[in-house]
């Protein structure tokens, strides 16, 4: 007797469950379908897209339900920004560096030399681009933008080298996306393979690649703290820089308030929020790298000078060459230069 009463409360409390589930979705007026490349488990979600998701439900008083898809099961990185302009998507984040030429101001972003410690102040160099440049935001009017955000410093993990010295790079076969840090690496003697951070622990796993170029937290979440034992520090190599959009129709249909509250939460104040997350990302990581008994090296004050020697070099290369697109290129460059030593 008492065995089927308890079965009966089960089935009441699984009943209720459902229902409470169902009257949560049915209080959503609209639910945007959100794509992100990281999994579940990985520091940007959690303190990044999890939250920034939440961030759009509260502002909107819960009239608007964020569904996230997460590690590229919606749309791979490679086609986001392309599901988001079709409709797929309404929500998407994407890596700039894996877009290279379609963006070419994004392209300068990628060039080495300036001297970015942070994720905070990638984040804020960035926005005071997009917000400076009408060149910039041209770039992006097919989709509505939410925000844009950077991640620094980008640091490069090896299996079975230490890398203390320019001469260090020749010949290793590193995984790295960024147009200009792979110039970086070519013109330094190394042999950079552009895949996305998704194929990195695989191809470290059957020695594909023997280490890779990657902020902090990309090195935690894709998986090369696993398998990496040397880690070395390079702020003059740009990390990666994101964009967070979402489908345009998608956004105009929606009302005025709620586009405003999406809008209250994004903007320079969601590549804060952002940029906070990947602040704790960053800690995250160098405490699991620490944790293993692994060394984290920073470049002498004589090789950091010979690195950035190299990254000018590559840099003026480059922006000649994506100034023919017909964008400020050097203008836009230098203020990134100048924007990095304001922020220090």
């Amino acid at each position: 007797m008492k065995t089927k009463s308890m079965g009966k409360l089960i089935s009441l409390g699984v009943v209720v469950f459902m229902l409470i589930s169902a009257t949560s979705l049915w209080a959503a007026e609209f639910t945007l379908k959100m794509s992100v490349m990281h999994g579940p488990k990985a520091g940007k979600y959690k303190n990044g897209h999890l939250p920034y998701a939440k961030a759009i439900e509260q502002a909107t008083k819960g009239r608007v339900k964020v569904q996230l898809f997460p590690s590229n099961s919606l749309a791979t990185a490679r086609e986001n920004y392309d599901a988001t302009i079709n409709g797929l998507v309404d929500i998407g984040f994407i890596a700039l560096p894996h877009y290279p030429n379609r963006f070419p101001l994004a392209d300068v972003l990628s060039l080495p030399g300036a001297i970015i410690e942070d994720s905070k102040m990638a984040g804020r160099i960035v926005w005071a681009l997009y917000e400076k440049y009408p060149q910039f935001r041209d770039h992006f009017k097919e989709v509505q933008m939410l925000f844009l955000t950077g991640y620094a410093p980008v640091s490069i993990c090896t299996v079975d080298r230490q890398i203390d010295k320019l001469e260090d790079l020749k010949g290793l076969r590193l995984r790295f996306a960024a147009k200009g840090g792979t110039a970086f690496l070519k013109a330094s003697g190394a042999s950079p393979v552009n895949m996305p951070p998704s194929e990195l622990f695989l191809n470290l796993q059957k020695g594909v690649v023997k280490g890779s170029g990657i902020g902090w937290e990309g090195q935690r979440s894709f998986g090369a703290t696993k398998l990496c034992k040397h880690y070395t520090s390079t702020p003059m190599i740009p990390g990666p820089y994101f964009a967070f959009f979402m489908n345009k129709n998608k956004f105009n249909s929606l009302p005025k308030e709620i586009r405003d509250a999406i809008m209250s939460v994004s903007g320079k104040a969601g590549m804060e929020f952002f940029s906070d997350g990947d602040m704790k990302n960053t800690n995250m990581t160098l405490d699991e790298i620490r944790a293993a008994g692994y060394k984290i090296d920073h470049l002498s004050d004589a090789e950091k000078k010979r690195w950035s020697e190299l990254a000018q070099k590559t840099a003026d290369k480059l922006i000649e060459k994506i100034a023919k697109k017909g964008v400020p290129a050097r203008a836009f460059y230098n203020d990134m230069i100048k924007l990095a030593d304001e922020l220090k």
